[in-house]
């Protein structure tokens, strides 16, 4: 069973929706406004159009749990019968207030092995250009506090585990990034898994949970909903928004004569991070990393440093009192990155 015909793909599109759900404005802000969602394919539709797709439709604050679907007559949902709009059949965005995550389901719009493509990829048809990526644009997200990062899922039924109608990429960062308020999803690197009833059949649904600056499972804060680090799996990643990340790269470390070269005879070894007076934990230094950009003459190398601690207690960003036998202790600013099947890592970035 293949796609259904690119001149109807044409006036119907691919991705998943946002939904905002209303809820009160207590120790959970939720999303306190309206939303707007745009749709950018540089390149058109893969065998069908190359014209230039630019298409925005607002979502207004009571509407936010019902979101964007195909069907709802708006200039990215369309009408039922694919008359106008870019949706196809069961795709939609909506916003979920209990976790300040965004969901989405999106569809395979695009078969390689039945539409003359080189391969046979199940893609969403979306292309590239000259502009830029294929993407959704999410924007005047407004949780009540500074969106610093998120972690994002593609799971089934949008849980933090399970099956999985995505094949790659597998690293969410690739196709997910947070400016401000506003949320990028690129709509063309990703690809699908065959369904055994047909690529028609073939989508992904991702759940993108917020996260705000003071949230997180020690400091609870007082905006947002207290997000915390996900639960290991295969597509959950925990990424600094670029704000969050250029605060940690203004100045990770406070005490300044270290340089790359301390750090690298200690690949592999064991330091201590002190979390107060009474509670230290141990962690790994995994990665030491030359920076690429440029430095003052005399001034030291940019470098990153890759740090793997235990599971639990998850830290949130900040900084923190670093200790090693072969060198002295230093206050050290770390963000936390990613999970893994064996604990949490966490970067510090030295300009």
């Amino acid at each position: 069973m293949s796609l259904a015909p690119f001149p109807v793909r044409i006036l119907r599109a691919v991705l998943a929706g946002v939904v905002l759900a209303l809820y009160s404005l207590s120790a959970q802000a939720g999303f306190l406004g309206d939303v707007s969602v745009r749709l950018l394919a540089p390149g058109g539709i893969q065998n069908a159009s190359n014209t230039p797709i630019d298409a925005t439709q607002a979502v207004t604050h009571t509407n936010l749990g019902t979101g964007i679907s195909q069907g709802d007559n708006g200039a990215i949902g369309g009408d039922s019968i694919g008359s106008f709009g870019y949706m196809l059949p069961g795709e939609t965005i909506f916003f979920d207030n209990a976790t300040n995550s965004i969901r989405l389901h999106v569809a395979g719009g695009y078969d390689g092995s039945v539409d003359g493509g080189i391969s046979g990829d199940i893609s969403t048809g979306y292309l590239n250009g000259a502009a830029g990526r294929a993407r959704y644009e999410i924007s005047g997200l407004d949780i009540g506090a500074t969106i610093i990062g998120f972690q994002a899922y593609a799971f089934t039924g949008y849980g933090t585990s399970g099956s999985s109608g995505l094949l790659s990429p597998s690293d969410p960062t690739t196709y997910i990034q947070i400016a401000g308020n506003t949320l990028v999803f690129d709509l063309d690197t990703l690809l699908f898994t065959r369904p055994a009833t047909g690529s028609s059949n073939a989508f992904a649904e991702f759940r993108i949970d917020l996260v705000s600056q003071g949230t997180g499972p020690t400091d609870p804060g007082t905006g947002g909903n207290g997000n915390q680090l996900p639960e290991p799996g295969t597509l959950a990643l925990f990424a600094i928004a670029a704000l969050g990340a250029g605060t940690a790269r203004r100045g990770a470390m406070l005490d300044a004569p270290f340089t790359l070269d301390s750090f690298e005879p200690l690949l592999g070894s064991r330091f201590t991070l002190r979390l107060d007076d009474f509670t230290a934990l141990p962690t790994n230094l995994m990665e030491a990393r030359r920076g690429s950009t440029a430095h003052a003459p005399g001034g030291r190398q940019p470098f990153s440093l890759i740090f793997e601690a235990p599971a639990e207690p998850a830290l949130s960003q900040g900084t923190y009192r670093l200790e090693h036998p072969a060198m002295d202790a230093m206050d050290i600013f770390l963000v936390p990155v990613a999970r893994t099947a064996t604990g949490l890592h966490y970067e510090a970035v030295f300009g």
